[in-house]
């Protein structure tokens, strides 16, 4: 449970109490199982797509964690690019993958990156 103070003026305060885990649940929900099965054919290639910040070793990472969750002996297809000011890098991982449960592991996994800023 968080507590977080909000005043619009300096005469009043709010005081809004939530469950951080729950709201961010709710806005960054995993892809349901058969919406992933009603699109894509499996097993195949996936394209995951993920934004973080420069400041860590975040393309390293999300390889690593994605490479680990599919079992894979060797790095899955990738590429990089570094937002122009230098502060995000975007990455594309193209790995083969054999169900949407595989598909569900890896963004339950990566979703918890240290510096991730959007997931597609």
């Amino acid at each position: 449970m968080y507590r977080v103070l909000w005043s619009s003026s300096p005469y009043r305060q709010v005081q809004l109490v939530f469950d951080l885990a729950t709201w961010v649940s709710k806005m960054t929900p995993l892809p349901a199982r058969e919406l992933l099965e009603s699109v894509h054919t499996f097993p195949g290639k996936f394209v995951f797509k993920a934004v973080g910040k420069t400041d860590t070793d975040f393309a390293a990472v999300v390889v690593r964690i994605i490479r680990e969750a599919l079992e894979m002996e060797f790095d899955p297809p990738f590429e990089t690019r570094e937002t122009p000011g230098g502060r995000h890098i975007a990455i594309t991982v193209t790995p083969w993958v054999e169900s949407s449960d595989d598909v569900l592991a890896v963004y339950e996994k990566i979703r918890v990156v240290p510096g991730l800023v959007m997931l597609l």
